[in-house]
């Protein structure tokens, strides 16, 4: 049979991932790996889950039924109120549409928007599960720097210029990742984040943003969502129950206006027509008895202690002159080392030394830098956070050697 003669032109553009392929190899016994983005199961609100599991038999019939598209009204509801109440934007569960995890909100968000070859603003580095997801709807990327305050705004807005004056398509939205970006920890400071939506408002641009890590922070609060800024119902905000209570319920959501909701659930209607009732269910029932937010102060002190492990463990054993991030919240580190292919370095440093991480070029639209690479501080022990950065920090030096 030959299927290319059968598969669409996306079909035909996916190529198996390198990266995925490298990935594999973190597998395998005895590795310590840094490379997943995982919370940390210790924390896992399991005792809760089993108390909750105890009302099924007496909700059974609407538990594991089949489920409105949009998502189970009550958890709509608590969703549109935490925003209201803890975010400043006015939500009500006609503006929410719940999905199976951020994954498929970008799944559906690039459904609805882009047609084959359309192009989308992005941070570089950003989120390699956007890429993916806009790249298998046959979106093309124009990736804008970040320093230390976040995307660069002003080079979004001289891009948007000269695309204007030289006729050329202008993408269809930005996105961004505000609070503790994966994979660069870096927040979006508040000056930055008028200057986007005064951009967004100018240039009639949509705005979808995407805010998985924004109640995980160690230091100080971040500043306010930009869809608290929107007057106009550009913003499309993102956010998931995945890291601040179990990533295995699938649950997330997407806020927007009503009428740009009523085309993500008609798309979400032909891909499964609804997120797991039972999974909203146990979400619903453990957010209705108010512990969500203990749970997420327990989140920040766990892994708070975590990520001053790592860095301490960074600075003892990684090179004199490597670079990295301090993230205020989040799950990771991003880490530079000049002069270090860390594609190359990888196999290295899984074979030889047991430990792995994600390389930087991952998280680029066309891989355009190669020195960095993300580590993970909430899954792994901080024994193996020890462990690992003294084996990175061999393999790194035995690179550097030559």
């Amino acid at each position: 049979m030959n299927w290319d003669e059968r598969i669409s032109t996306i079909g035909r553009e996916l190529k198996p991932s390198a990266i995925r392929e490298l990935l594999s190899m973190a597998k395998r016994p005895g590795i310590i790996s840094f490379a997943g983005g995982l919370p940390d199961p210790r924390i896992f609100p399991g005792d809760k889950f089993v108390e909750i599991s105890a009302l099924i038999k007496d909700y059974a019939n609407t538990a594991l039924q089949y489920g409105e598209t949009e998502g189970l009204r009550e958890l709509r509801e608590f969703v549109a109120d935490w925003c209201t109440k803890r975010y400043g934007f006015s939500a009500t569960p006609e503006n929410v549409v719940i999905v199976s995890g951020s994954q498929q909100a970008m799944d559906i968000i690039g459904r609805v928007f882009f047609d084959y070859g359309d192009y989308v603003y992005v941070e570089a580095p950003t989120y390699v599960g956007t890429l993916a997801a806009f790249r298998n709807c046959g979106a093309r990327f124009v990736g804008i720097p970040m320093d230390e305050d976040g995307m660069v705004v002003d080079i979004l807005e001289e891009d948007l210029k000269k695309r204007i004056k030289e006729g050329l398509p202008i993408p269809k939205f930005v996105y961004v990742i505000p609070n503790f970006q994966n994979p660069s920890g870096r927040v979006l400071s508040i000056d930055r984040r008028k200057r986007l939506y005064e951009v967004a408002e100018k240039y009639d641009l949509i705005i979808v943003e995407d805010d998985a890590y924004g109640e995980i922070y160690y230091d100080a609060k971040p500043p306010a969502q930009i869809k608290s800024m929107d007057v106009s119902n550009r913003v499309i905000y993102c956010g998931s129950f995945s890291k601040i209570l179990a990533p295995g319920t699938r649950v997330g959501w997407i806020i927007g206006d009503k009428e740009i909701v009523r085309k993500f659930i008609l798309i979400k209607q032909g891909m499964d027509l609804s997120t797991s009732l039972l999974a909203q269910f146990f979400i619903s029932e453990f957010c209705k008895r108010g512990w969500l937010e203990p749970q997420i102060e327990l989140i920040r002190k766990h892994y708070s202690a975590k990520r001053d492990v790592m860095e301490i463990a960074i600075k003892d054993h990684l090179p004199t002159g490597t670079k990295y991030f301090r993230p205020g919240g989040g799950f990771f580190y991003w880490v530079q080392v000049e002069g270090v292919d860390t594609t190359e370095l990888f196999k290295l440093a899984v074979e030889k030394y047991g430990v792995a991480y994600v390389v930087g070029s991952a998280f680029y639209p066309y891989g355009e830098r190669n020195d960095e690479m993300r580590i993970n501080f909430t899954y792994p022990s901080e024994d193996e956070i020890k462990e690992g950065l003294r084996r990175l920090g061999e393999a790194i030096k035995e690179r550097l050697k030559g």
